[in-house]
This record gives C-alpha cells, sequence and structure tokens, in this order.
C-alpha cells in the first residue's frame, strides 16, 4: 500500500473526460480496476444520456438553462406543467438529479423573462410556455 496523491484522468474518442482525485493509502491494483472501470463507462457514446431529445441534444446541451428550456421546449409543448414534472423529465431525458428548487428559480426566471407564462398560487404553480414564444 502506497500513501500518496493519485490523480486519474481519462478522456474518451468522443471528449467526454472523467478527472479523479485521490489521496491516502489506495492499493495500486485497486487503483488499476478504478481506471478500467471508468475507460469501460466512456466507451460508448450511447451510455451519455438515457433518453435523447433530438439528435442535435447532446452537442447543444452545454448548460443548465439551455438544458432546461430545450427540455420544456421538447416535453412540455402545449400543455400546463408543474415545477416537479420537471425534474421528473429532466431525470427521465437527462439521467441526472435535479433540485425542486434549482428547477423553480430557474422556472421564475423564465417567467420574468416572458418565456412562460403561470397560474395558480405560488405552492401549486403551473407553467406554460407564453404563447407570444410559441408564435416565434
Amino acid at each position: 500500500m502506497k500513501k500518496g496523491k493519485w490523480l486519474l484522468q481519462y478522456t474518451s474518442p468522443s471528449g467526454n473526460r472523467v478527472t479523479i482525485s485521490l489521496e491516502g493509502k489506495f492499493d495500486v491494483e485497486k487503483i488499476k480496476q478504478l481506471a478500467e472501470l471508468i475507460e469501460l463507462m466512456n466507451m460508448s457514446d450511447e451510455t451519455d444520456f438515457k433518453y435523447d431529445i433530438t439528435s442535435e441534444s447532446k452537442s447543444r446541451r452545454t448548460n443548465l438553462k439551455e438544458s432546461l428550456v430545450l427540455l420544456i421546449e421538447r416535453e412540455f409543448k402545449n400543455r400546463w406543467f408543474s415545477s416537479k414534472d420537471v425534474v421528473e423529465a429532466y431525470y427521465k431525458v437527462y439521467g441526472e438529479r435535479i433540485p425542486m428548487s434549482t428547477v423553480s428559480s430557474y422556472l421564475s426566471r423564465l417567467l420574468h423573462a416572458g418565456v412562460l407564462s403561470c397560474k395558480g398560487p405560488k405552492s401549486r404553480r403551473l407553467y406554460n410556455i407564453s404563447a407570444n414564444v410559441v408564435d416565434a
């Protein structure tokens, strides 16, 4: 067993990057197994997302706001939806958990920007894509 710092970096052919930093006592064989696991996990682009919204979604999805707007455009067009609906759809589509508070904050910002309209009390608010955005 060696005590020290380990830095594992892997970049797949498609550009996915994984970096892991470890400090302490680790068996060299365990480090090698971890590196092999990382490489196996990143060998296929199909493992990046559980569900592809469109063929362009992987290249367009660069930040959380973009991800949410793209998700709302594709999953909630022409219907009312709640923050909870967005949280569930985000996990289904991107395979990542996102806090309800984060979704609520972004929906509020999109509401104030005129991208969304809403109805109902704040505790049970429902959102819809604004008519002026749909028509654009």
